[in-house]
């Protein structure tokens, strides 16, 4: 029995990162993450800060750090508008590290400044997960 798939474009301001078939997605909406699977009711979705696991047929997965943007479904089409969106494998989890030194370093003076600072953490200790998953930094043995 064929895999119910339906069709998916991940883009940002560079261009097209992914097009192509999938039998399901998880996105990192700003409240959470949404799963979205083939048939579903029209959605559109405010895209926050994390992972992005693009289920292709025969289970195998791509997987990507997003952050900010909009992704849309409709009639089995999904489509992703992406402010950042970087492969996973090409995460550096030391690079990583360096980015939530220095978001954990933001100004926390005001209550905008907080919420500006946690947001920018939140997303970017989903990121550092992603990079330790894939094994990719100093000191890494893959």
């Amino acid at each position: 029995m064929a895999e119910k798939c339906f069709h998916c474009e991940l883009l940002t301001a560079d261009g097209r990162v992914w097009d192509g078939e999938v039998t399901s997605a998880v996105l990192p909406a700003i409240d959470g993450q949404i799963a979205i699977f083939v048939n579903r009711l029209p959605v559109l979705v405010a895209l926050g800060g994390g992972a992005l696991r693009l289920t292709l047929p025969g289970s195998e997965e791509a997987l990507y750090y997003l952050v900010g943007g909009t992704a849309r479904m409709e009639e089995n089409r999904l489509t992703i508008l992406a402010d950042e969106c970087i492969a996973a494998t090409r995460l550096d989890s030391h690079d990583v590290w360096e980015e939530l030194s220095e978001a954990n370093a933001m100004p926390r003076g005001t209550n905008e400044e907080v919420a500006i600072r946690e947001t920018r953490l939140m997303a970017l200790r989903e990121k550092f997960k992603l990079a330790q998953a894939q094994g990719r930094g100093k000191g890494s043995s893959r």
